[in-house]
């Protein structure tokens, strides 16, 4: 049988390692704080690379780190699954805009790994692609950014494949 959080892997791994700890509290809530610090820090560094205004980028990772709505995946250990999801689309996003694709493609298995909602990424992917480079007009323009994208669209439908088998029962 299939686990249930089988493409949950990196945040059902996390709690493999905090059980370590047992019960103690600050094991298990820790690593949701850091991780949402980390998000906010992913947002500075995302504002900059769209704004490259200093003060712009800081307000947007602290009113990130500080707003009311993200109080729950912080506080309650299962929003792990969230936190992994989120660092990992907006690592993603980061390193396309930078052009690094391996490390998008990396970042995407992060994202993959963690949550069903980071199936949208490459939708996300091939718009953050066509915004940072313009939309292509002629055929070595399209392949560029295809090889950009690919990877990620492929992690995508790897993980898709694998959700479908695992819903439909598949051993």
């Amino acid at each position: 049988n299939w686990s249930e959080n089988l493409l949950r892997l990196i945040p059902t791994l996390s709690f493999g390692l905090r059980s370590l700890f047992e019960l103690s509290t600050w094991a298990w809530h820790l690593p949701n704080v850091v991780l949402h610090a980390l998000n906010a820090a992913l947002i500075v560094a995302l504002t900059i690379r769209i704004h490259p205004n200093p003060i712009s980028a800081l307000m947007a990772g602290l009113f990130f780190a500080l707003s009311p709505l993200l109080v729950h995946p912080v506080e309650w250990v299962g929003g792990s699954y969230d936190l992994f999801a989120t660092a990992g689309v907006l690592s993603c996003i980061i390193a396309l805009i930078d052009k690094r694709t391996i490390i998008a493609a990396i970042a995407a298995t992060v994202a993959l790994l963690s949550k069903e909602n980071a199936m949208t990424l490459p939708i996300v992917a091939a718009l953050i692609i066509v915004a940072t480079n313009g939309v292509p007009r002629i055929r070595s323009e399209w392949w560029a950014q295809f090889k950009q994208w690919a990877p990620i669209l492929a992690l995508a439908l790897i993980s898709l494949t694998i959700r479908a088998m695992q819903v439909s029962g598949a051993d």
